[in-house]
């Protein structure tokens, strides 16, 4: 005798959640001797079916970047903004700290200035996080990309920065992103805007090109 657990993602979130946030089923098959098929047509009678919900592989993307969260940090002596990052082979995760209200932003891998990056931007407004996968256009122009890649965001505002965590693929296969490697040492533009909530603000109040290494 089988029993025959399964669920649709409905929500889309890479998990199992309860019913009604996703439908699941449950279906008992009596011992058989041999081949069964089984007759199912969808319908709202669910079961909770108790799927095992798998920890994060990674830091939490929720504002808050607690000691040890990471495994790598650094303080840009320019900018004065924090990153935190790690990686595995599929995911990077980064935390980013600026020392103002407005936005703040980080770019990979930019062939002249922002040109060739794929830069997250964003900023914090009524305790939200607006948040934007864009790519260097110019040397000195940025432009949204047509599809997002970021698979997790959160942000915070203190009394005098502000916080922004997420995670993107390490190869998003998309034209407008550069791919990451594993091991490799990046490139990285920081900026960030003293007081302006914008994603489209032109100056920034500091900026800065360093690097980082990847595990």
């Amino acid at each position: 005798a089988y029993r025959v657990d399964f669920y649709v993602d409905v929500n889309d979130n890479g998990r199992y959640d309860a019913p009604p946030t996703d439908h699941a089923w449950r279906i008992d098959v009596p011992a058989s001797k041999g081949d069964r098929s089984v007759a199912f047509t969808p319908g709202g009678a669910f079961t909770d079916i108790a799927f095992p919900v798998l920890p994060a592989p990674g830091p939490a993307a929720d504002g808050v970047i607690s000691p040890g969260e990471y495994r790598h940090t650094m303080t840009d002596p320019t900018t004065g903004m924090t990153v935190w990052w790690e990686n595995d082979e599929e995911t990077l995760y980064v935390g980013l700290v600026a020392p103002g209200l407005g936005w703040l932003a980080i770019g990979f891998g930019p062939v002249s200035k922002m040109e060739g990056a794929n830069i997250i931007m964003g900023y914090v407004a009524g305790g939200t996080l607006t948040i934007s996968d864009q790519y260097g256009s110019g040397p000195t122009g940025h432009t949204a990309d047509v599809h997002s890649d970021i698979l997790t965001s959160g942000g915070r505002e203190s009394t005098n920065s502000t916080t922004m965590e997420f995670s993107i693929p390490m190869d998003s296969r998309d034209a407008a992103d550069k791919a990451l490697e594993p091991g490799e040492r990046v490139a990285i533009i920081l900026s960030y805007h003293l007081s302006e909530d914008s994603l489209t603000a032109y100056h920034a109040t500091a900026r800065a090109t360093v690097h980082i290494d990847l595990d």
